[in-house]
């Protein structure tokens, strides 16, 4: 079924398929994960799935429905592997003429379907996070500048925000990992969203708080960033906090599944946005040092109880406190994201508590400012030398025989 494809594939192929993906993850073997993913759409587009088949033709309304919706699972275990790896979509939605899933015909009580709120907003945060991917990662020339590009991309993240039913909202009591899992992922997967949106905005912040500490005036630092550049970089480490504490409070409720490869890779992803917090000399950075210390011993611990994602993570958490310990040595008289006062962000920097979440970082009167703003003040992310950081890496572990065949 796997190693040789069939020529006229059924849909039981497509969902076992399906499940070898998310068995890839637990084993931490993502580039499988996507290699699958994709051989599924494939599966799907060579049955039709993403057309509608008439009524007619297809009379039992529970089976039409099965397929629509294991074609939509498909869709978003497709975006979801891309967008992890960077690596394009298996098929654009311009290609998908199928409609979205209903429960129009279909009995309430049947358990066949899950809830149809939750599979509409899984797969709009997947096509936003695919869209994210493709316009602040991807690699061909665009007509519009990056910052109106990132701006976009967060308009699309704000407005699925605040469409969300109440019914998904997580609660502010303190008690958020005790709620389903499934809502709980929907709001990590915001918050991994948003940070990739704004990443590149943090990391060039961090450039130039590191380039300020050889300069006499390394209050330059503050004075060279936009308020737009510094609403970002702080929207990403807010989103980040959020993530750390639904995650940290997941494993102290012993709601934290041990070998889930995306809830490891969202702790990893907010560990390394709080690791250069700290580096930033902010009012929060020891705090969030202390928030990555906290993780790193999580990870860790994961490592040890067999996590296989977590082991690789943990090796790429090492290498960042090398370079972490490497610059500490040196003394930044002021922070490159300024003090309060200069970040004009009253509202947000009363927010820097344990309580904010990613909700309230949207909900922001400077972050809805900057995406009201029509001539955005971040010309500096639209220049060449900016685009260096999105550069791929290519580590040179492999050695000369990297490209020759194995088993593994």
């Amino acid at each position: 079924m796997i190693s040789i494809p069939s020529e006229r594939p059924e849909v039981d192929s497509v969902e076992v398929i399906l499940l070898l993906t998310l068995y890839s993850f637990i084993l931490n073997r993502r580039h499988s994960a996507y290699v699958l993913a994709s051989a599924a759409v494939r599966k799907c587009l060579v049955m039709g799935m993403q057309l509608n088949v008439p009524e007619h033709q297809y009379r039992d309304r529970r089976a039409r429905e099965h397929r629509v919706r294991l074609w939509w699972t498909t869709y978003v275990l497709d975006r979801s592997c891309a967008s992890k790896l960077g690596l394009p979509m298996s098929i654009n939605d311009d290609d998908i003429f199928v409609d979205a899933p209903s429960n129009d015909g279909i009995d309430d009580n049947d358990e066949d379907f899950d809830d149809i709120d939750y599979q509409l907003r899984s797969i709009e945060i997947s096509r936003v996070a695919a869209k994210c991917t493709r316009e602040i990662y991807g690699r061909k020339k665009f007509h519009s500048p990056f910052s109106q590009r990132v701006q976009g991309v967060l308009k699309d993240f704000t407005r699925w925000m605040d469409t969300l039913p109440p019914k998904f909202h997580l609660k502010n009591d303190g008690s958020s990992s005790l709620q389903r899992h499934h809502i709980v992922y929907l709001h990590l997967r915001l918050n991994q969203g948003v940070i990739l949106a704004t990443r590149p905005i943090l990391l060039h912040v961090l450039r130039i708080h590191q380039q300020s500490s050889t300069e006499l005036d390394a209050g330059t630092a503050a004075t060279d960033l936009s308020d737009s550049a510094r609403t970002l970089a702080e929207t990403c480490i807010q989103c980040a906090r959020h993530s750390y504490r639904i995650i940290t409070d997941a494993w102290i409720h012993g709601t934290f599944a041990t070998f889930d490869y995306f809830n490891t890779q969202y702790l990893f992803s907010a560990a390394t946005i709080m690791a250069v917090s700290s580096l930033l000399k902010s009012p929060q950075s020891k705090s969030d040092g202390d928030n990555f210390d906290n993780a790193v011993e999580l990870m860790r611990q994961l490592a040890q109880s067999g996590s296989f994602a977590a082991k690789e993570f943990f090796e790429h958490i090492k290498a960042m406190k090398q370079s972490m310990a490497a610059v500490r040595h040196e003394s930044v008289p002021q922070s490159a994201l300024g003090t309060p006062s200069e970040m004009q962000q009253p509202s947000l920097s009363a927010f820097t508590g344990t309580g904010m979440t990613a909700g309230m970082a949207l909900a922001d009167p400077s972050f809805q400012g900057f995406l009201a703003e029509t001539n955005l003040d971040m010309q500096i992310l639209d220049n060449p030398l900016f685009h260096g950081l999105q550069t791929p890496y290519w580590p040179e572990i492999w050695g000369e025989n990297w490209a020759a065949s194995s088993n593994i």
